[in-house]
């Protein structure tokens, strides 16, 4: 195995050098802007990406590369406590394997170029799995305190990057209470309950201050709230060509693990099927909602790589198949992340399918910007404040644009539009609606009376929509919105178009 390891270390160098030549994309622009403003929790999920963008930011700067540079490590990481499962699952043999399929896996390569929060995922779902299998699969009680409490400690760390995460210590729990009651069962249950409920304070915190707004997704109403996906969702998907890739691992993977089969009745792997299916739950639960999960695809599929790997190795008709599976997989990864598919450019930035092309030309963008803030002064002297269609966007264009506003020194570059939806009431950086005077508190109403300090002044709105589709709280914020210029971006490969309106006189909209 050290021959593998030194070969995934200089394959983990490569990552980072490519990684490093392309441009950061509108989930990186944003969580790197998150980083720079930490808290226990943001609208669109926990703090954890953040937290690690801070402290890559921190000692290596925000360069592309430094953003970036801790995907690659995350991966290698995630190589080892794979290589370790399958060793415990299977044999080393099939660990070797297993190791090299999954990184040569086409998600897995792109997931390890982007720092958007899917590698991060992964580790810690494998690690998860790992670490409960550990218990499951220990015989005696040497050690096993020390399991249930790294099993917790990890679960506490997930819980920053995916609460989902946490369901694996019921699932652990019964199984090992079930095959063994003991009191070290019993104890180790309750630490690595207190860790993780350690982990959850900062979110249950953040979550109670924001009208519980993360945890919906881990209800159990929020999986039967889906009805069942729709034709145009694979034909329009890079799931349609990413499954059948994917497929054959977890047809393999799950007829290899099947507790009643003869030759496995009396071996205690079949429990391991029960871990997969909390990753699986939840996958289920995305697709209902439209939503790619290819974090738990990527999760799900290396979990159940050592069964398909250790299927393969049967006899020598299967190895030889096996191999050329994993060549032409190879080199499909191979080509897909150099680029070599142009047209599946577009579905990547459709979907959020990791790649490291990034967004090209906000620079020139941020130019033509401040040229127009320049000649676009109002008549008290006062230049127009920015606005972006999205969180992403609004990102990418701030960290080009380091705008200090007069009338609000903590004011962001760039802003995004009011939202009047009740969910997103709660503190979004970076908003527009956030940069208000100080409140008065009235004692006749609930709701505190705040005002804007941009009240009456102009904007430039930044969108990809054209003028009939814009947003109510553009048409309405302002007297007057006009198409002043078009510019174009390179997002992933593909142009794409970008309107600036000129907004005139800006007023607050009631709630």
């Amino acid at each position: 195995m050290i021959i593998l390891w030194l070969i995934l270390i200089v394959v983990t160098l490569l990552r980072i050098l490519i990684a490093s030549m392309g441009h950061l994309n509108e989930v990186e622009a944003y969580l790197l802007l998150c980083s720079q403003h930490l808290d226990w929790g943001f609208v669109e999920g926990p703090a954890g990406v953040p937290a690690l963008l801070r402290v890559s930011s921190y000692f290596f700067g925000s360069a592309v590369g430094s953003v970036r540079f801790l995907a690659p490590l995350m991966m290698l990481l995630a190589s080892f406590f794979l290589g370790s499962l399958a060793k415990s699952l299977r044999g080393e043999k099939v660990a070797w394997w297993t190791v090299i399929a999954f990184n040569v896996l086409p998600l897995a390569n792109a997931a390890s170029l982007v720092m958007e929060g899917t590698m991060a995922m992964t580790l810690l779902w494998i690690a998860s799995v790992t670490s409960a299998w550990t218990i499951l699969s220990t015989q005696s009680g040497k050690n096993k305190m020390l399991n249930w409490v790294v099993f917790g400690a990890i679960l506490g760390i997930g819980t920053q990057v995916t609460y989902e995460v946490g369901w694996l210590l019921p699932v652990v729990v019964i199984g090992q209470l079930i095959r063994q009651r003991d009191k070290s069962n019993f104890l180790g249950a309750l630490t690595a309950l207190m860790l993780l409920f350690l982990g959850w304070v900062g979110p249950l915190w953040w979550n109670m201050h924001h009208d519980w707004l993360q945890w919906s997704g881990m209800t159990w109403d929020s999986f039967w709230s889906w009805s069942l996906p729709s034709l145009n969702l694979f034909s329009s998907s890079p799931l349609l060509w990413n499954l059948p890739l994917v497929i054959p691992f977890l047809i393999l993977g799950f007829y290899n693990f099947i507790p009643w089969r003869k030759q496995s009745k009396k071996s205690a792997q079949g429990r391991f099927l029960f871990l997969v299916l909390v990753p699986l739950f939840f996958y289920c639960e995305n697709v209902g909602h439209n939503q790619p999960g290819f974090e738990l695809l990527l999760g799900i599929t290396a979990l159940l790589l050592p069964g398909a790997v250790d299927f393969c190795l049967k006899t020598s008709w299967m190895r030889r198949i096996g191999m050329i599976v994993l060549l032409v997989i190879g080199c499909f990864s191979v080509a897909f992340s150099a680029g070599f598919f142009p047209r599946l450019a577009s579905v990547e930035a459709l979907w959020g399918f990791p790649s490291a092309r990034g967004v090209k030309g906000v620079q020139a963008v941020s130019v033509k910007l401040l040229r127009l803030r320049a000649t676009k002064l109002d008549a008290a002297g006062h230049a127009p404040f920015l606005i972006a269609q999205t969180p992403g966007l609004a990102a990418l264009l701030g960290r080009m644009l380091p705008i200090k506003y007069p009338e609000m020194k903590e004011a962001p570059s760039v802003f995004i539009p009011e939202s009047q939806a009740f969910t997103s009431q709660c503190f979004l950086w970076p908003h527009y609606a956030d940069a208000l005077s100080v409140a008065t508190i009235d004692p006749l109403y609930t709701e505190e009376k705040v005002t804007s300090p941009f009240l009456g002044h102009n904007a430039l709105y930044i969108t990809t929509e054209p003028i009939e589709d814009l947003p109510q709280t553009i048409q309405g914020a302002f007297t007057a919105v006009t198409l002043i210029d078009e510019v174009t971006l390179d997002n992933e490969g593909q142009p794409q178009q970008l309107f600036i309106y000129w907004c005139e006189n800006y007023q607050m909209m009631a709630l």
